[in-house]
């Protein structure tokens, strides 16, 4: 995965959780709207942490190192079996 494509899962999650929290914050009645909002913040505080480790794993250079491997099970010519 390059840092475009982590950006853009990145983004996906964050939309969704502000999405839910939007609709959590206008629908909940008390005592359950404070637990769902307080659930939802963490969740894009983690969400947050994360986007940091990926920034930094990008600027390591780690993201762009990604190589394919190869098919464990893949035989050039499959048995055939009558």
């Amino acid at each position: 995965m390059d840092i475009k494509a982590a950006r853009e899962h990145y983004r996906t999650v964050l939309t969704t959780l502000s999405a839910e929290r939007s609709k959590r914050d206008r629908y909940l009645g008390e005592p359950r709207r404070s637990a769902a909002l307080k659930e939802v913040d963490t969740a894009i505080t983690s969400l947050a942490e994360l986007g940091k480790v990926l920034q930094a794993a990008s600027q390591a250079g780690i993201l762009e190192q990604v190589v394919e491997q190869a098919p464990l099970f893949e035989l050039p010519n499959p048995p055939f079996y009558p």
